[in-house]
Order: C-alpha cells, then structure tokens, then sequence
C-alpha cells in the first residue's frame, strides 16, 4: 500500500472512529434523567408546602420516568434549603421546591447565601393564600367589626406569625400599613404552639397559611376573619378579602420549582415540559384543593419575571416595616 492510499485510509478511519464517539455521546446527552433527581423541601415533613411538594414530585417522576426522591432541609424560614440548592451542580438533578420566602430573605438578611441568580426559574407552580384568623373569644365575630375594633385599642392586640420575615408576617405588616392600625408581632418557631396559643386566645388574632387553619377553622376552633388573596377563594366564598377594603393588598405564597443557575436550557426545557404535564393530574389537583392552594394556570410563562417581580413587592414592604432578620 503506497503512503498516499495508506494516508486516506487513516483519514478515513479516523472520521469514523470521531463520528461514533459523537453518535455515542449525543444519546447520553438526550437521556437525562438517567439516575434519581433530589428535590429539595425547605420545610419540615408534613406541613403545607411539603405536602404540595411531595405530590409534585411523586407525578414528576412519574413523567420522567424516574424516582423524584424529597429531602427535607428545614430551617432558618427556608434559607438552609435554599443555600444548599445554590451549591449544588447545575446537572438536573438537584432541584428545590420553594416559595416565597425565598424572594423575601435577600431583603431581611444581610447574608442569606443566595440571591434570585443563584437559580434556574423551572416553573411557577401556583399560590396558597394565608389567612387572617382570630379565638374564638375574640370581641370581633367578623371582618366588619375588626377594624373599628382595632383603631379603637391600638397596640392592644397582638397577632402570631411563623416567624420574622415569613409571608404571614409581611401580611401583617402590610395590613397595619394600609389599615391604619397598630398590632404586636408574636413569632413562633413551629405552627403547633401557635395554633395552640391562638385557640387558647392567649394571642388572639394570626396571620398563617390557610393549610393547617382550614380543619380548625371547619371544627369551630378559629373565626376565619379575611383571606390575603386578591380574590375570594372557592372553597371559602363568603369570607371576604382584604383587598376588597384595602386594593392592592395581595400576600399569597407562591410556589416555585427551581435548579441552580447554569442549568443547560435543554434540562430546563426538559423539566418545564414534566412539571406542566404534572400539574394537569388529578393527585396534583386534589393535592392543591385540599391545601387550599391555587394551581397556576401558565407555570411556564415568564417564572423569572414572577419572581422578580415579586421579590421587588416583598422588597418594599420589608423597607417600610423596618424587618431586619438575625
């Protein structure tokens, strides 16, 4: 074989040789989820946005095909979970079930170890109004009677909150702001010892998550006073909402799938895709009506600029309050 014909020959032989590594990887790179994905939940088993989150994940895998398995990282109003996803490789497979107070820590911590690019928006998932409740002794029965009620012994009242910085304490906040009243802040670690004070009328008014308030609220235990949403909520159409008084006023959660930043757009693709489809079960949707959640209609569109946005409206009633967290 002369030196020219044996040149073409390796030419040759070596184009194939690149082509099938290339034809190899390109199946690898269409296959993700090839392994178990992590979803992260900043929250103790059990409560609302574990619950809700759970279900999403059990449809999600069940969509791709593969285990969604939840680790539960709670602590420090959600900060720890977070922080932690901000850390980890930007693979797909290490994802976080957030919510609102995510957006709301950059503004109250000096160094929460995170910050809105530290993420890949996935999806927005949907919204869980809280909800304004009082003792059952309390003096006033209804939404009627509390503002009269209040400007007439300002600062004698208090009201409970999950904790400085949570949503439910940023609604009361901004329920002083546009009411003309004056509350005491009481913030509890845990919803257990909360709820108990609030039943007991030790602290007679809270802001919370409708969740774990909704049995209680059914059973008699706690008057349901106003909800936070912009608009009344099915499951409870005679109670009216504090925007209805107060324009404006709308402090829901909002529930978000996230990755870190990084993610391939393909990944993301991948994943909005699972999500959306996962949103249209049945487990998802009886999940969100139980809770009392609200499933978002578009979870695709625009999650980025949701979030933005919402931080920036966190952002100022944060300002105006003075919250300053630990």
């Amino acid at each position: 074989m002369n030196t020219r014909l044996l040149l073409k020959v390796l030419i040759t032989v070596l184009g194939l040789a690149s082509a099938s590594i290339g034809l190899s990887q390109t199946p690898r790179a269409a296959s993700y989820p090839d392994r178990p994905i992590s979803m992260v939940i900043a929250y103790a088993p059990g409560g609302g946005t574990d619950v809700i989150g759970r279900v999403i994940a059990q449809q999600l895998g069940a969509v791709l095909k593969q285990s969604v398995v939840v680790v539960n990282k709670a602590g420090a109003g959600g900060t720890i979970g977070a922080a932690n996803l901000a850390g980890s490789p930007a693979d797909g497979y290490t994802l976080f079930f957030a919510e609102s107070s995510l957006l709301v820590a950059p503004h109250v911590y000096a160094s929460p170890g995170f910050d809105l690019k530290s993420f890949t928006p996935i999806a927005a998932v949907g919204t869980l109004p809280c909800v304004l409740v009082s003792s059952p002794g309390f003096p006033a029965k209804n939404w009627a009677e509390l503002i009269p009620l209040l400007k007439s012994k300002p600062g004698q009242f208090s009201y409970a909150t999950g904790g400085i910085g949570s949503i439910p304490h940023l609604s009361g906040e901004l329920f002083q702001q546009l009411a003309g009243v004056k509350l005491l802040h009481v913030p509890y670690q845990g919803g257990g010892k909360l709820l108990t004070d609030v039943m007991s009328g030790e602290v007679p008014l809270a802001f919370i998550s409708a969740s774990p308030v909704l049995p209680l609220i059914r059973a008699g235990k706690l008057n349901l006073l106003a909800m936070t949403s912009p608009n009344r909520v099915a499951y409870a159409p005679e109670t009216p909402t504090v925007a209805e008084q107060f324009p404006g006023f709308a402090t829901a959660l909002s529930f978000f799938v996230l990755a870190p930043a990084g993610l391939p757009s393909t990944v993301r693709d991948t994943l909005g895709a699972a999500v959306a489809q996962a949103l249209k079960t049945k487990e998802v949707q009886d999940a969100f009506a139980v809770q009392g959640a609200l499933l978002n209609a578009n979870p695709l569109n625009n999650v980025a600029g949701e979030m933005a946005a919402e931080s920036a409206h966190w952002g100022r009633i944060v300002k105006d309050a003075g919250i300053k967290g630990q």
